[in-house]
């Protein structure tokens, strides 16, 4: 186990291992580790902005303290539990720390059992104790769909956004003006619009290179992480990935996951989903990886749906705003004022550090047993589209710029 030493960016994970809870929240403390496992000391002291927002906000409804972490009784509205020994390898309670800052002062005092010590201006909490899911922690984004959309109302707003290109129908129109309705029409689209959210976990140490490259290979590698991950409602799947040295081929790289059959209400049969990908996908993929000496690599990945709770608070974000938060984080710039983004069909999500609260469907209720998705916290800025993730979940390969035409 190590010191945490640099400045952390965006926020960090914490693993609370021991709680020094004080009347003044100047005094209080946590020691814990990271998710990599370094230990550090940590205080929660919100600006006074923060509890406004707080206070009137729908996202949250109680202002953290390491106070209301640290309760244990049947009554604790929040708990963050703490063990000598939690991590990320034996998680207990884990937190997400906003806006965090070194304190060089406190740091140097010796009052902190000699750590580094960090003031965050906020927390949430993603695990309350060893009783919830386990949750994901490290490289992953939120995939966005857009369903294309039945309603009069939203295909009327649609052809209204899409005229407001055409010069021949705005000759009287100033710039300005054409300006402020397309963004008043795009911010209507994108409420109306149906969309659903799967957040996808990129399982970084486990990249693997097919070698030799074999339609079986391929198969055979696809089959394992489809077994291993699908689980409690729960896709696993394989992003498989075609480099020319440190060049991502794009228009190769294919998903292969794990489906689910609405027809039959089960599980697609394994061997028709690899059949499938193989006949539509794959056998393109292997013929030129083989002609042309590419590298073909395989990411596992994790697939799981969002509960209500996760899908109504996602889509709020869409609400007035004229780029919703969750799209600046996982979506590229070029896509945000696209009313029908489809960057699905692109493979154009950027990916970033994420924690993941999930939830069990209780017995009593439909699915249950199933493992969703509550919420998500992205701790660092995106670093890049995902295909070019390496080993240590940072962006490392370059993925040309597609053509606009394209």
């Amino acid at each position: 186990m190590s010191e945490v030493k640099q400045k952390p960016s965006g926020g960090m994970i914490f693993y609370p291992q021991q709680y020094k809870i004080n009347q003044d929240i100047n005094l209080s403390y946590a020691i814990g580790v990271n998710h990599k496992d370094q230990k550090f000391a940590v205080l929660i002291i919100p600006t006074e902005a923060n509890q406004q927002a707080a206070l009137i906000g729908s996202s949250a409804k109680t202002i953290p303290t390491l106070s209301e972490f640290a309760q244990t009784s049947r009554r604790a509205q929040n708990p963050c539990f703490a063990e000598l020994d939690n991590c990320i390898r034996k998680p207990s309670g884990i937190m997400v720390l906003e806006q965090i800052e070194y304190d060089k002062e406190r740091s140097k005092s010796g009052d902190f059992e000699g750590l580094h010590v960090y003031v965050a201006k906020w927390a949430s909490v993603i695990r309350n104790d060893d009783e919830m899911p386990r949750s994901p922690v490290g490289p992953g984004y939120i995939e966005i769909g857009f369903r294309k959309s039945t309603d009069p109302s939203v295909n009327e707003l649609l052809t209204q956004y899409q005229e407001l290109s055409i010069p021949e129908l705005n000759q009287h129109i100033s710039p300005l003006s054409l300006d402020e309705q397309r963004k008043t029409l795009y911010k209507l689209i994108m409420k109306a619009q149906k969309k659903w959210f799967t957040i996808v976990m990129l399982r970084h140490k486990e990249i693997c290179l097919i070698n030799p490259v074999t339609d079986s290979a391929i198969k055979d590698f696809a089959r394992q992480m489809m077994t291993k991950y699908t689980i409690k409602g729960m896709y696993g799947g394989v992003q498989f990935r075609v480099r020319n040295g440190n060049t991502v081929i794009k228009g190769l790289s294919r998903a292969c996951n794990m489906q689910y059959n609405y027809s039959l209400k089960c599980l697609s049969d394994m061997e028709e989903v690899l059949n499938n990908f193989m006949k539509f996908y794959g056998n393109k993929m292997y013929r030129e990886v083989k002609n042309n000496n590419y590298i073909l690599e395989a990411i596992p990945t994790i697939r799981i749906n969002c509960g209500p709770n996760g899908t109504d608070k996602f889509n709020k974000e869409f609400d007035g705003h004229e780029t919703a938060k969750i799209m600046k984080t996982y979506v590229p710039k070029e896509y945000h004022e696209m009313p029908n983004p489809n960057v699905i069909k692109d493979n154009n999500f950027l990916f970033a550090d994420i924690a993941v609260r999930l939830y069990e469907v209780p017995a009593h209720k439909k699915d249950a047993g199933n493992i969703l998705v509550s919420t998500v916290h992205a701790f660092t800025r995106p670093k890049g589209n995902f295909l070019t993730m390496d080993q240590n979940g940072d962006s490392t390969y370059y993925l040309p710029k597609e053509p606009e035409n394209m």
